[in-house]
């Protein structure tokens, strides 16, 4: 994967469109796997997979359909730059995400102020911009992968909860957020 690809993955995601942005990392390696055999992949990248692939469970993101797959024992495990994409990507949508919680604090009101102008809610849109700020700057270090996804992950629960109740509706953000968590749990690298 050159250089561009990821920050051309995060720029896709930030717009919202995680689908386009997991793509744009299909196109350069086979379908890999992550550490215990399993893929997510969407519909359109399902026709790419290994045909002794077993399909476990189908979600629906924003009109996108996502299978989550079990690989034969000689799946192909996802490479160090392709993983490296992936936190590109969620580093994108969690930043969407931020970008969502911003947007909708700035039209909500607690008496006669703005809810993103109150001070604690201040602070976790700043914790939220600092954690992305230091994913960022260890996304070059391959051991620190594991916690990175722990990091976002963390970020965006923190996020979906300043969304009250729209974030946590079946066509809601939340339902990227968890489709970022589940691609986390598949290709993280965290322990077996």
């Amino acid at each position: 994967m050159s250089d561009l690809d990821g920050p051309s993955c995060r720029a896709t995601a930030r717009r919202g469109d995680l689908a386009t942005a997991f793509g744009r990392l299909h196109r350069t390696t086979e379908i890999p796997y992550g550490d215990r055999g399993h893929a997510l992949v969407t519909e359109a990248v399902l026709r790419r997979c290994d045909p002794d692939a077993i399909e476990l469970r189908r979600i629906v993101v924003e009109s996108t359909v996502w299978v989550a797959l079990r690989g034969p024992s000689d799946a192909p495990p996802a490479p160090l730059a392709w993983r490296r994409g992936l936190l590109w990507l969620r580093l994108g949508q969690s930043q969407w995400l931020l970008d969502q919680a911003v947007t909708y604090l700035s039209t909500r009101r607690s008496g006669d102020e703005l809810l993103v102008n109150q001070q604690l809610v201040r602070a976790d849109l700043a914790d939220a911009a600092t954690d992305h700020a230091v994913v960022e700057a260890y996304l070059d270090d391959p051991y620190a992968t594991p916690d990175l996804h722990t990091v976002l992950t963390r970020t965006d629960r923190s996020l979906l909860r300043l969304l009250g109740g729209s974030g946590f509706l079946g066509d809601g953000p939340g339902q990227a957020a968890y489709l970022s968590e589940l691609l986390a749990d598949v290709y993280g690298g965290g322990p077996r």
